[in-house]
């Protein structure tokens, strides 16, 4: 029996979705000092990136700082714990992938947080696939010729990914469920560390999130082989989908939210879910986006909480499925 993730329903929603909700007395005077804006990854990764165009939208909306703090470890659970600690106030928030919160419960032994108590879903951000890349120098152009090369050679490749529980390195293990190959996964405490490898030629090949690895495949510096949505990416068209190189199933994406520490007051929630989406919805937001490897896709706290809870399951029966050990 095929695995098959499918983690790809669309959340189309436009800015005018929050404009009926009311301010309270505390968003109406929110914010009045600096924001920060905790990202639980290394700098230059996806969720780091998100954030960081994120902050500065809520910044030009708000006229406040929205500062970034890179709290990296542990597949992002060390600051993920950290804002989970902090006040509910709206003076400390969290970028990160929805990772956290759907595979994270199933993949480590014990976490120090959990998402339906410890946190306020606000806004859904972005969406973006997987992309697998390797060296031109290997010779490998195509994920099927990948697999073969594999299976001629098995346990002789390794696959870096952007840490483990990443939806790139629970890609990868599809791959290998799929693809009936096996290979030794190296983990990186970012994106952006594990496509640098590849082009250092430390490791053979890695399964990352596309912005990284976006400009080097696009100058040829690295070639992709294929990305894990549904569709070709825009801005690497000549990269065809897993779909499209013979596994019909095969659909993965990294999502990104913004969250609070449970209790933030309903209103500051409203208010924050509507400047995001409306920042989000701006046509010159949506196509920077796009040039970074993101697709802006804004969704509503109830929706993105709704999206956390039905992806959780489907990432647990996987990771069964791919016997990957508890962390």
């Amino acid at each position: 029996m095929k695995t098959s993730l499918r983690i790809l329903a669309p959340f189309m929603v436009a800015a005018t979705l929050f404009a009926g909700f009311a301010a309270g007395p505390q968003a109406q005077s929110y914010p009045q000092r600096v924001v920060k804006v905790i990202v639980p990854f290394a700098p230059g990764g996806p969720s780091d990136i998100v954030g960081r165009v994120v902050a500065q939208l809520l910044a030009d909306g708000f006229g406040q700082s929205f500062v970034v703090e890179n709290r990296a470890g542990a597949g992002g659970n060390i600051g993920t714990v950290q804002s989970s600690k902090a006040a509910p106030d709206g003076y400390t928030l969290l970028v990160t992938g929805t990772s956290q919160f759907t595979i994270n419960p199933s993949l480590y032994k014990t976490l120090a947080y959990e998402f339906q108590k410890d946190f306020t879903a606000i806004s859904q951000l972005a969406v973006a696939p997987s992309i697998f890349v390797i060296h031109p120098d290997s010779g490998i152009k195509t994920i099927g010729e990948f697999v073969a090369r594999a299976k001629a050679n098995p346990g002789k490749f390794n696959m870096g990914n952007s840490g483990t529980g990443s939806p790139p390195h629970i890609a990868s293990e599809l791959l290998m469920v799929q693809g009936g190959i096996s290979y030794t996964q190296v983990p990186y405490t970012g994106a952006s560390l594990a496509v640098q490898a590849v082009l250092g030629k430390s490791i053979d090949a890695s399964s990352t999130a596309v912005p990284p690895a976006h400009g080097l495949v696009e100058s040829g510096r690295l070639t992709g082989l294929a990305v894990t949505g549904t569709a070709r990416w825009p801005g690497l068209p000549n990269v065809p989908t897993m779909m499209e190189s013979g596994y019909p199933e095969f659909a993965v994406e990294s999502i990104f939210g913004l969250f609070a520490p449970a209790g933030l007051p309903a209103d500051i929630v409203q208010r924050l879910a509507a400047e995001t989406a409306k920042a989000l919805a701006r046509p010159e937001t949506k196509e920077k986006a796009l040039a970074a490897g993101f697709e802006a896709r804004p969704a509503g706290p109830d929706q993105l909480r709704a999206r956390i809870l039905a992806d959780a399951p489907k990432f647990k029966a996987l990771i069964e499925k791919a016997g990957i050990p508890l962390q």
